[in-house]
């Protein structure tokens, strides 16, 4: 789980300052993004997964888009740590209705927030003398981002939070392997009855050719979904006097061709889904896919 900020004006509607949809640095993507973000209240739960249920982009979109808005300074995310032992604990993501600098933020964060968030300057920069009535924050930080009550960024892929690791095994695998670790996470995730997670990340980086030509099953579905998509083939729909039907089972989603006592039904997850719609259709409909 992770913790989000959205840094507004306290309002029932979904209202958030119009320099955002005039900002022509910013893609349609980035700008949906937060518009999500700021339709949320102050300290929502964050799950990347719900998130991407409100749109129709892929995870490969919906990563650009949130590295788009930290590039431009819309979107800071950093870790908790805990006061106790000192160990970096979740995640906090703070959205910005205005983008700011790398050094307004750490000011933002030593000082609990900005001193009026609703009426920050077009700039980003906190107004003077003003009282932040917002941020639920307390400012337990006098001394600044240095001290051990901070929140600070570690030096690892944020994806490497899932897996169980030591933080000297994350900063290794981040050093040694940056351009992995989004699939490895991944492969880990994925592999069914898998040991620990370091003996899983040892063996995967070990033979890192072969798995990662090795798609996992949600990769195939989702590859399998798309070519159904852009075949056109739809749930209802009738071809060469074969009804279609497209549901969801236990083990997945299946295509069903029903004319008259014959039913041939495939599933989305078969890693030969392709290969098979495209002979059935030759073959039985005489239809080229």
């Amino acid at each position: 789980m992770t913790l989000c900020h959205s840094h507004r004006k306290k309002d029932p509607f979904v209202r958030f300052n119009k320099s955002i949809v005039f900002d022509h640095c910013l893609s349609l993507k980035a700008k949906g993004l937060l518009s999500i973000a700021f339709s949320r209240p102050e300290d929502w739960s964050f799950y990347k997964q719900e998130m991407m249920k409100h749109c129709s982009d892929g995870e490969h979109s919906f990563d650009s888009g949130v590295k788009e808005l930290e590039n431009s300074g819309y979107l800071y995310r950093t870790r908790k740590q805990n006061k106790k032992n000192g160990r970096l604990e979740g995640w906090e993501w703070h959205f910005f209705e205005e983008p700011i600098s790398e050094e307004e933020f750490k000011k933002f964060i030593r000082n609990g927030g900005f001193p009026d968030i609703g009426e920050t300057p077009i700039s980003g920069k906190p107004s003077p003398n003003k009282n932040n009535s917002f941020t639920k924050k307390e400012n337990n930080n006098p001394e600044g981002l240095d001290s051990p009550a901070a929140v600070v960024v570690p030096p690892w892929d944020e994806e490497l939070d899932e897996l169980n690791l030591t933080e000297p095994q994350k900063l290794k695998i981040h050093k040694e392997h940056p351009e992995k670790v989004k699939l490895l996470v991944k492969r880990v995730l994925d592999w069914s009855g898998k040991p620990q997670d370091i003996i899983a990340v040892n063996t995967i980086l070990r033979d890192w050719e072969c798995w990662q030509d090795n798609p996992t099953p949600s990769e195939i579905e989702e590859k399998n979904a798309e070519f159904l998509k852009s075949c056109g083939i739809k749930d209802g729909q009738t071809i060469k006097n074969h009804s279609v039907y497209i549901g969801k089972r236990t083990d997945g989603t299946y295509v069903e061709f029903v004319c008259g006592q014959r039913v041939d039904i495939f599933s989305v997850s078969d890693k030969d889904f392709i290969t098979d719609l495209k002979n059935y259709f030759a073959k039985r409909l005489g239809v080229n896919l």
